[in-house]
């Protein structure tokens, strides 16, 4: 069940993918914003790879046990970063995100829809 369900999560990533590529009109209005693109570390070895497109945004989030955990997309708006996301539990749910000054932090929140557990999210690259 597991596998069937990151493959859909990959389905959807790669659908937002496309959806970014074709994009290139917006992308060249917000050339000077700061690039969030890479892959963001946070507890317990938890890794988000994230990829931007002008203010446009995909997230993947990988577990070391589990591989890929939950797909979202989103936007950028000068340091706030705004992501709705897909997990492989089957629950949706957004997080907010602000952009350290030096480009090497985010901190924000989460809050599932589903489950109604919310709480704190730290990223570095």
């Amino acid at each position: 069940e597991i596998v069937k369900r990151q493959e859909e999560l990959k389905r959807e990533l790669s659908h937002t993918e496309t959806q970014m590529e074709g994009a290139d009109t917006q992308r060249q209005q917000y050339s000077g914003m700061t690039n969030i693109s890479g892959v963001w570390q946070a507890a317990g070895g938890i890794s988000y790879s994230i990829q931007q497109s002008g203010n446009m945004v995909a997230m993947q989030e990988m577990n070391p046990v589990y591989g890929i955990t939950a797909v979202g997309q989103g936007v950028i708006s000068g340091k706030s970063v705004d992501i709705a996301y897909n997990t492989i539990a089957g629950t949706t749910g957004r997080t907010t995100l602000q952009l350290s000054e030096d480009g090497k932090q985010m901190t924000g929140s989460f809050s599932d829809a589903v489950t109604g557990i919310s709480g704190p999210v730290v990223l570095y690259r």
